[in-house]
């Protein structure tokens, strides 16, 4: 895992390689209230333009990658983000007519060296020339649903993929690479295409990009989904970074896709980023999957927790202000959550067990467009509160481990009076109160107080 843990350190570092200023839209739910009453359903249609150059081009062909991102098994994009969204998330082919006709995916090959730009917006001429030379094939037009002339990610998400190495995985050498990013580009760089402008800061427009390979010595293979669907967590639904993007410690560290667990693996012999994680109980509520089950009593209430990878996963909402509140939800070993096996530094079989996360909506929203939700170790956006082996606050190589969870055997009991507490960040006593939390299964049960 040593490996691992440096590449996690170095991603650590990078903030996702974000490039410009306006790579986050302001989140402006600054509340624990989420206001829906029924999850949303949503298919969003996705182009993914692949750039090969004159001295890199794709080891894999298009229908590879048509596969990985949208087909419906195991270890693919889309089978991923519908297991996560609960069935109500859904990428959608785009209607283009290069190659392979209509499998989503545009490639382009460009006349020019790799451009081996990291993380730099130097590349931003690279995808106003590839949106171009696309453009005989696919009709920008008809994705603007509004017609305002300008293409939004909640008409048409764009993805670029580019030929050479990740370099988020591989780190930065002398092979051409590009690091993942979600950003977008400013007016010079924002092509205006059938009538419609693409990607520009100054309309809300963005992108997502990743390289083809992840290359480390003697480990060399295709990018595997969860970087992919990372990104696309930015670029898709504006979700922010829940690792600390100040390195200065291990945010969420694997509990999340939008933490470490993009790089999660479900065995020794899987590969990096395999199998990722689930997004974590608040990303779930923000994109509007899931409707909380919102719990306030002074007298003590049985609740149940339906295993995250299950139909009927569900989240506890304990709302402790206006704008704090703690959320459970149930890890457990299935599906996708089979990734949690790195947890473990030594790589023991994950059982699961109950997380418990501490939200602070004000933090979200006033650190979400700067990219710092969870850079303030001591205040974070979306915090887990650690049941033992707490080491996500202090070790920025943490991953974090199974007895973070809540279970029997472990530690059943969060209060006021517990280490660490339900208090609220002004160490206020909230009165918030989980009990005789059982062990862990596909259905978990407590008993809670919320007297707010």
């Amino acid at each position: 895992m040593y490996l691992f843990f440096s590449l996690f350190i170095l991603l650590l570092l990078s903030g996702c390689g974000q490039s410009d200023s306006n790579d986050f839209p302001v989140y402006t739910e600054t509340s624990c209230a989420f206001p829906v009453d029924t999850p949303v359903m949503d298919n969003r249609p996705l182009l993914v333009i692949r750039i090969n150059y004159n001295n890199v081009q794709f080891q894999n062909n298009a229908y590879t990658w048509s596969n990985k991102i949208f087909g419906n098994n195991e270890h693919e994009l889309n089978h991923y983000y519908h297991e996560i969204s609960t069935g109500h998330f859904n990428f959608v082919k785009t209607s283009e007519r290069e190659g392979m006709l209509a499998d989503g995916i545009v490639t382009v090959t460009l006349d020019k060296n790799h451009p081996d730009s990291d993380s730099s917006p130097s590349i931003h001429s690279d995808f106003y020339d590839a949106l171009t030379m696309a453009d005989p094939y696919i009709n920008y037009a008809l994705y603007d649903k509004n017609n305002d002339k300008n293409l939004t990610p909640d008409e048409l998400i764009v993805m670029f993929m580019i030929a050479g190495d990740e370099d988020s995985f591989s780190g930065i050498t002398e092979e051409p690479g590009v690091w993942a990013h979600q950003s977008c580009t400013l007016k010079t760089n924002t092509p205006l295409l059938d009538g419609v402008n693409l990607l520009g800061c100054s309309f809300g427009g963005n992108y997502a990009v990743f390289g083809e390979r992840h290359h480390f010595g003697n480990y060399n293979e295709d990018a595997t989904i969860g970087i992919i669907a990372h990104e696309l967590g930015h670029a898709a639904f504006d979700l922010p970074d829940l690792y600390d993007t100040s390195g200065a410690s291990a945010g969420i560290g694997y509990f999340g896709l939008m933490g470490a667990g993009m790089w999660a693996r479900e065995s020794e012999t899987d590969l990096f980023g395999n199998t990722p994680v689930h997004m974590m109980a608040w990303s779930k509520l923000k994109n509007n999957w899931i409707i909380p089950e919102r719990i306030t009593t002074t007298t003590s209430q049985q609740v149940t927790l339906h295993a995250s990878g299950s139909d009927a996963y569900n989240i506890v909402m304990l709302s402790i202000n206006p704008n704090e509140c703690f959320l459970l939800e149930n890890r457990h070993r299935l599906g996708y959550d089979k990734g949690m096996f790195s947890l473990n530094s030594d790589n023991s079989t994950f059982t699961g067990g109950m997380a418990i996360w501490h939200i602070d909506q004000e933090v979200i929203e006033k650190n979400t467009r700067t990219n710092l939700v969870n850079a303030d170790k001591d205040h974070k956006g979306v915090d887990l509160e650690e049941a033992a082996k707490a080491e996500l606050d202090d070790n920025t190589n943490a991953s974090g481990h199974e007895k973070n969870l809540y279970y029997a055997g472990n530690k059943t009991i969060f209060t006021s009076k517990t280490i660490p507490n339900s208090n609220r960040y002004d160490n206020t006593d909230s009165g918030v109160a989980v009990n005789n939390i059982s062990a862990p299964a596909y259905i978990m049960s407590a008993s809670v107080i919320n007297p707010n």
